[in-house]
């Protein structure tokens, strides 16, 4: 209870700096009405009042905050719907993406690191080591570029990009060939990071005096390392699930603008390319919220897992 009391200034600050910095971006909203020619100077002051621009940024913000505590956050700049419903019907193809690659991250990641860590110096771990380097250092919508050219143009393996055939029904089996693409390219880092950090995790327990002393009961070295190295090596991981939550939806950002999958990602994308404040303020307090409550439930996850740590 404390700390979630302790996150209410932290998220109040976050949306001082989320706000000011959005709206002192070069172009503005009116960008958008600016540029249209058949727009004269009294539309374009006329629209500013409507939105409320032409008050002081001051009480621009007050008058945002107090309504997205109210749950009224407003409406868009472009389309004119309410930024809840225009956010809400993309969470479900967000959640879909984000949780396969999540799946992808955690059945590939952390395997590979015990791999790694278990095989420890020889052509194995420099061969996993490598290329967990070349994952990490990859970007993103370079390899989802090349994904699409190689196994969509070249091969004809998979669609092109979207969320399902176009023209057909929908199906269990449509979505998942369309799924597989976008939430491969978007764990491909995570994989990488989490595989590095599983072999450096399990290497340090692995050298420790209790490891020392199960083998020394003559315990099999299975059972070494799943009930006595893994529960302790997999406490960074778990740490490492919740900070990484935020950054799987900042990640989305790029594939699903590159797949063109339909979720908060693109929308993102659009609204930024729009000047559509409404919409990247309340995407962007979205995410405020999830890092807060990814390190709040890591830190809970952490106290279940090693009943060493306390929060008292």
């Amino acid at each position: 209870m404390r700390r979630l009391l302790f996150m209410v200034p932290i998220l109040i600050l976050i949306s001082i700096v989320i706000f000011f910095l959005v709206y002192m971006a070069p172009g503005g909203p009116m960008a958008v009405y600016a540029t249209n020619p058949y727009v004269s100077a009294e539309e374009l002051k006329r629209i500013g009042e409507s939105l409320g621009l032409n008050r002081p940024l001051p009480i621009q913000y007050t008058k945002w905050f107090l309504s997205m505590v109210k749950g009224d956050w407003g409406y868009s700049y472009i389309s004119g719907r309410r930024v809840t419903a225009s956010i809400w019907e993309r969470v479900p193809a967000t959640l879909q993406l984000t949780g396969t690659a999540f799946f992808f991250t955690v059945i590939f990641g952390l395997p590979l690191g015990i791999i790694a860590a278990l095989r420890r110096n020889t052509f194995v771990d420099y061969l996993l080591t490598s290329g967990a380097v070349v994952g990490q250092s990859i970007p993103v919508f370079w390899l989802a570029i090349m994904v699409i050219l190689i196994f969509s143009v070249f091969l004809k393996w998979i669609p092109p990009g979207g969320i399902s055939t176009t023209g057909m029904p929908t199906n269990i089996l449509d979505r998942i060939h369309h799924l597989v693409a976008p939430s491969l390219v978007l764990s491909t880092v995570y994989i990488a990071i989490w595989s590095r950090y599983m072999r450096s995790s399990l290497l340090e327990v692995l050298r420790q005096d209790y490891v020392r002393a199960a083998r020394a009961q003559g315990l099999s070295e299975f059972r070494v390392i799943c009930q006595h190295a893994l529960r302790n090596a997999i406490l960074p991981i778990i740490n490492l699930a919740g900070l990484h939550a935020p950054f799987f939806l900042a990640g989305a950002l790029v594939t699903e603008t590159v797949f063109s999958w339909p979720g908060i990602g693109r929308l993102f994308f659009d609204s930024l390319n729009n000047r559509d404040y409404p919409i990247l303020l309340g995407i962007l307090f979205i995410i405020a919220i999830i890092v807060l409550m990814g390190s709040l439930i890591a830190d809970v996850l952490c106290a279940f897992a090693d009943p060493r740590i306390s929060y008292d």
